[in-house]
C-alpha cells in the first residue's frame, strides 16, 4: 500500500515520541483525557519501563532497538459484539506492513500476535471504551521485535525483523509504514475481513497440536474458524467441536 507525500508529512505530525514511560497506552490515555487527538495518532517510546502484552504478561524490549507505541481509533460502527472484527482489522494491517517490509509471510496468531514460522515477532494490547452498545474509542497497543538479537527473558519463541531479514531496519519507516496500514485496514473493513483473516492464520490448515483447559490435556485438532465475537472453533481429529474463548486454550509449539 503506497502512502503519498501529503499523507507523509501528516503521520509524522500525528506521531508523539517519549524516550521512557511505563506504557505508551497510559500516556496515551491521558492525553486523550486533556485533548481531542485525531485518528491515528500514535505515543511511541523508545523504552517501556511496565509494558504489558495479553494476559498482563510482560513484553520484553531492549532499550531503542524495538517499536513500542499505541495508536488511536474511533471505529464508531462498530457494535460491541462484534468488537473482534476491529481487532482482526488491526492484525491484518500489521501482518500485510510486516511481510512488505520482510520480503517474508508473517502469519497471524489467534488472537492477534503475528509470528514468523513458529516465533513471535509482535503483540497487540487492544483496550476500548464503549458507549450505547459500540465501540467509540480503541488504544491499540502494539510491540515490534525490530533490531533486538539477543532475547533474556523467559519468553519460549521471541524473533526480531532484524533476525529475519539478516539486517537492521530505520524503525520510524517501520513505524509509519505499519500504521497507515493499520489506518488503511480499519477504514476499508469489509465482507472480506473474516475470509481474509482466515486465510492469514497461523496453523490454519491441518491438525496441530492445542491444549484445551476444559480437558485438562493436548489434542489434535483443526481451527474451522473464528467467529466475529472472536471465539476459536476448534475440530479434532475424532470430530469433537471446542468453542475457545481467550484464555481456554493454548497452542503447543
Amino acid at each position: 500500500m503506497a502512502v503519498g507525500c501529503d499523507e507523509n508529512e501528516k503521520m509524522k505530525s500525528q506521531i508523539f515520541h517519549i524516550a521512557e514511560t511505563t506504557s505508551t497506552n497510559d500516556v496515551l490515555k491521558k492525553m486523550l483525557l486533556k485533548n481531542a487527538l485525531e485518528e491515528g495518532f500514535t505515543v511511541v517510546a523508545d523504552f517501556q519501563t511496565a509494558g504489558r502484552g495479553q494476559a498482563a504478561k510482560k513484553w520484553e524490549s531492549e532499550r531503542g532497538k524495538n517499536l513500542l507505541f499505541s495508536t488511536v481509533f474511533y471505529p464508531s460502527d462498530v457494535p460491541i459484539q462484534q468488537q473482534f472484527l476491529f481487532s482482526k482489522a488491526m492484525a491484518l494491517g500489521l501482518r500485510s506492513a510486516l511481510t512488505e517490509l520482510l520480503n517474508e509471510e508473517v502469519r497471524i496468531k489467534w488472537p492477534n500476535d503475528i509470528y514468523w514460522h513458529d516465533k513471535k515477532l509482535c503483540g497487540i494490547l487492544i483496550e476500548t471504551s464503549v458507549s450505547g452498545g459500540f465501540m467509540t474509542q480503541v488504544i491499540v497497543g502494539v510491540g515490534i521485535n525490530v533490531n533486538q538479537t539477543q532475547f533474556v527473558s523467559d519468553a519460549p519463541n521471541p524473533v526480531s525483523m532484524c533476525q529475519i531479514a539478516g539486517k537492521e531496519f530505520d524503525r520510524n519507516t517501520v513505524l509509519e509504514k505499519v500504521v497507515a496500514a493499520m489506518l488503511f485496514e480499519n477504514s476499508n473493513r469489509d465482507a472480506n475481513l473474516q475470509r481474509r483473516y482466515f486465510e492469514a492464520l497461523y496453523r490454519n490448515e491441518g491438525y496441530h497440536p492445542f491444549y484445551l483447559k476444559a480437558l485438562g490435556q493436548t489434542v489434535q485438532a483443526k481451527i474451522v474458524s473464528v467467529e466475529p465475537s472472536g471465539v476459536m472453533c476448534l475440530e479434532t481429529v475424532d470430530r469433537q467441536r471446542f468453542d475457545c474463548y481467550f484464555k481456554e486454550v493454548e497452542f503447543v509449539l
